[in-house]
Formats: C-alpha cells, sequence, structure tokens
C-alpha cells in the first residue's frame, strides 16, 4: 500500500493539479505536510481529499513527519510542483516488489514546450542515472521499513533526498522510471535557466564532497 507525502510552502496555485495527478493513481493515502503556509495551500488540499499536517519548516524534517505519520508499506515523496504519469501507482509497486530494489525515481520532464527545457531535462536525468539518485521534483519511492531503518531524511544537508538514496543503496539498487515526473519550470523562469543550473550543481557537489569526507 503506497502513502504519498507531499511537502508544502505556499502551493495554493499548484497544489490542486498535483493532487489531481496523484489521486489518478488511487494511493492508500495522500498526506500534504505543511510547513506554514500563509495561503490556502492547506485548505486546498483538503478539499481535494488529502490529509494535512502541519510541521516545521524544511524539507528533510516535512518529509520526516509524513513518513511517522504514514501508514502504507511503501512511501512516494513528491514535490508539490510536480504531476506524476497515470501509472505511477502500479509503477511503484512493481518496482519496489523486486528485493532487489531498495529506492527509485521517475524521469524529470518540465511542463513547458520550449527547447530548451529538454536539455534541463537530458542534464537532469543524465544526473540521477550517473549518480543513481533522485530529487523532489522527480519523486522518490521506498519500503517505509527501508526508509525507517536508515532513520529518515537527514536535517543536516541541503540534498536529503540525494542522502537517502546514498544510504539505501547500502541494501539494494537505485532505478529511475521510464514514467514521467513533470515538474513546473518555476524556478528557472524566475531565477534564469543558468544560475539556477549551476546553483544546483554546485550545492550537490559540495554537500556530497562534505559527505563523502
Amino acid at each position: 500500500m503506497l502513502s504519498v507525502i507531499i511537502p508544502t510552502l505556499n502551493e495554493q496555485d499548484l497544489i490542486q493539479t498535483c493532487l489531481a495527478s496523484v489521486y489518478s493513481g488511487i494511493p492508500y493515502e495522500v498526506i500534504v505536510v505543511d510547513g506554514g503556509s500563509d495561503d490556502a495551500t492547506g485548505y486546498l488540499a483538503k478539499k481535494c481529499g488529502a490529509r494535512v499536517l502541519s510541521s516545521e519548516r524544511g524539507l528533510a524534517r516535512q518529509c520526516n513527519t509524513g513518513a511517522a505519520q504514514a501508514t502504507g508499506d511503501q512511501l512516494l515523496f513528491v514535490a508539490a510542483d510536480s504531476q506524476l504519469d497515470s501509472g505511477y501507482l502500479s509503477e511503484v509497486e512493481r518496482l519496489l516488489a523486486d528485493q532487489g530494489v531498495a529506492v527509485g525515481g521517475f524521469t524529470l520532464a518540465v511542463d513547458d514546450a520550449a527547447p530548451r527545457f529538454r536539455a534541463i531535462e537530458w542534464g537532469g536525468n543524465l544526473r540521477a542515472k550517473w549518480f543513481e539518485f533522485a530529487l523532489p521534483d522527480q519523486g522518490l519511492f521506498v519500503r517505509k521499513a527501508d526508509f525507517d531503518k536508515v532513520g529518515g531524511m537527514k536535517t543536516d544537508t541541503r540534498i536529503p533526498f540525494a542522502r537517502l538514496c546514498d544510504e539505501l543503496k547500502a541494501g539494494g539498487r537505485f532505478v529511475l522510471s521510464p514514467l514521467k515526473a513533470k515538474s513546473s519550470p518555476r524556478k528557472w523562469k524566475r531565477d534564469g535557466l543558468l544560475k539556477t543550473c549551476l546553483g544546483h550543481n554546485l550545492t550537490f557537489l559540495r554537500q556530497r564532497l562534505e559527505s563523502k569526507g
């Protein structure tokens, strides 16, 4: 049974679209963990049928809060500005039925037809395959028992999803599903493609070097 966990902060413009894609798969439960929104995020999430929890702000903390309250034996963490392919539920169940698989994510797509975003997709998916991890906009799925075994997501890093994947890979392999998680282009449009990509990758490399050191 799959519990879908969505960390949020002022996501009233996108949360309903995200939840519509999540409910297309009919998961066991959907938990929205809000980090202190001052807009209608919580109201809209409840209106869509999600269980809404409050948490101290922070990606890892919010994900851990949701996981602690989840009653499914499988967890899927996904960003509030992403949309999942309709077959995601059966795909997660199929992949996690293989005991050799410890953790996985979906192929990144960007919800914009501009050609420059195809380069973003290519780079993001290459990074995911090469380093074997998924970021929030790709979704990340794992067995709850394995998540609990490693102590959940670490709060002392800016890349908790990548750190979690590294820890889980000690017990199995990472898989990147060909099904897509379609992410909003807002961060690239707001901050610029070059600045966003450089910032994300420099943060990733710095944190990885620190964790290895």
